[in-house]
């Protein structure tokens, strides 16, 4: 019987996706941003911070900021905030047909850094405290779902009639 049960560990541990063998996920998300209070209107700019945090290379594939992480956003009530039409548009898929695709390779503790405005996405004009925090999904071949990042706060302040609306709308 102590046999059979040892075997069954052996095997079971063999043939573990690579991900239950790490403690933690293959890597971590960090967001910031430079302003942590802006005037409405105005570009709300926030950086992630992608770092491997595993003891070997990982490869990602990038293709659309706006569709490998995923943004929440919430007012200050914790209501969901909501979307502009640009991403009520987004067409994110798993195998896009023609557009860019960047592979990134990390080693171990490198970190890759993005750019993303969240008011592209969701309607954050309205003066008000909105919770940020994003997620990306983790690769099939670094073991499967999701990491999220930190939570950020950002205000957004009355508007500045000397600051021009935003461009990208």
């Amino acid at each position: 019987m102590t046999f059979f049960v040892a075997a069954l560990f052996v095997l079971s541990t063999l043939t573990s996706p690579v991900r239950g063998l790490m403690p933690g996920a293959p890597f971590s998300l960090a967001i910031s941003t430079v302003q942590e209070s802006v005037p409405a209107g105005s570009d709300i700019k926030l950086t992630i911070k992608l770092t491997n945090d595993t003891n070997h290379d990982i490869t990602l594939i990038d293709m659309d900021q706006y569709c490998d992480y995923t943004v929440e956003v919430r007012d200050s009530n914790g209501q969901s905030v909501p979307e502009t039409e640009k991403k009520r548009k987004l067409n994110c898929t798993d195998n896009p047909v023609a557009g860019k695709v960047i592979t990134t390779k990390l080693k171990p503790g490198e970190h890759h850094e993005y750019l993303i405005f969240p008011d592209v996405l969701f309607d954050m004009i309205r003066p008000d405290k909105y919770t940020v925090q994003v997620s990306r999904k983790i690769p099939k071949e670094l073991g499967q779902g999701q990491v999220k990042s930190n939570t950020i706060e950002i205000a957004v302040t009355e508007w500045n009639p000397s600051v021009k609306s935003n461009p990208r709308d």
